[in-house]
């Protein structure tokens, strides 16, 4: 439809050489760095949760105990 009014049919199955490098450095680089992050983040709060900062927190659960500020 959009080709009969003058727009150009885009192929995305064709990267050029920048797209390519980019798409190489998110799949190689920055992807796993972000997810390492995340994870050791998630482990550490698992293993050391830290003060609690809402009783609301408390009640359901998500704190052991409550330390007011």
């Amino acid at each position: 439809m959009e080709e009969k009014n003058g727009k150009p049919k885009i192929d995305y199955t064709v990267l050029d050489p920048k797209q390519a490098a980019l798409t190489s450095v998110w799949a190689l680089a920055i992807t796993p760095l972000v997810i390492n992050v995340v994870s050791s983040t998630v482990s550490q709060f698992n293993n050391e949760p830290g003060p609690c900062v809402s009783k609301a927190f408390e009640g359901l659960g998500i704190c052991s105990s409550y330390i007011p500020h």
